[in-house]
């Protein structure tokens, strides 16, 4: 296993990775042996090993600088819209641009809306539904509704620790959200205590 091999090339003994991270070995050693595919303590151990999130587990990008924070933050007045890069973090995964690569007049789905925003997409996990090129045109402001797309996030941008990934939610649990992509297929979830923020995708333009 990647993870396994990762630990021995840096630490000797799972008590060692789990001492450096300020976790316990009881997790390390679950992840080794693949009992646990995630956890919110990923980026903690990733530190400790010095990889990306990423490289542990492809559910996970990490985005510590580079999450919108406009997304989060609301900014009441903008005469436009802002559009956010995005570019492929891993499979299925998009990590998205700081920065607004552009300004475009506000879409009919998002007229009223001066805290939605567009993300100009990239990767094919979620085609036939969305496709590289096209833009998702986000309304934070809307409640999770099951069988639509949104953006998930997790933990805060501001902590410097993000993650990003868009999928389409099939089920809202207490403890998880039930997501779904497309290419290729399968269903798995988010853990609700580190994929806290959910902003419901409401519309697209088409690849340009």
């Amino acid at each position: 296993m990647r993870f396994a091999a990762l630990r021995r090339q840096k630490f000797s003994s799972q008590g060692a990775l789990a001492d450096e991270a300020g976790v316990s070995q009881q997790l390390i050693g679950q992840i080794e042996r693949g009992e646990v595919e995630s956890s919110k303590k990923l980026g903690q151990i990733a530190r400790a090993l010095g990889v990306d999130p990423g490289e542990l587990d492809e559910q996970f990008v990490s985005a510590a600088e580079i999450i919108p924070k406009r997304t989060l933050l609301p900014e009441v007045g903008r005469a436009r819209m802002p559009v956010y890069a995005a570019a492929e973090g891993g499979p299925g995964e998009i990590i998205i641009t700081t920065d607004a690569i552009e300004y475009s007049a506000w879409p009919e789905p998002l007229q009223h809306v001066k805290e939605g925003y567009g993300i100009l997409l990239t990767g094919e996990s979620m085609v036939p539904a969305y496709r590289p090129g096209d833009t998702a045109l986000v309304n934070p402001k809307l409640p999770p509704m099951s069988g639509e797309e949104h953006i998930f996030y997790a933990q805060d941008p501001l902590s410097g620790n993000a993650l990003a990934t868009i999928k389409t939610l099939k089920r809202a649990r207490q403890d998880a959200w039930e997501v779904e992509q497309f290419n290729p297929s399968r269903t798995f979830e988010l853990p609700r205590t580190a994929w806290s923020i959910c902003h419901r995708v409401v519309g697209k333009y088409n690849r340009r």
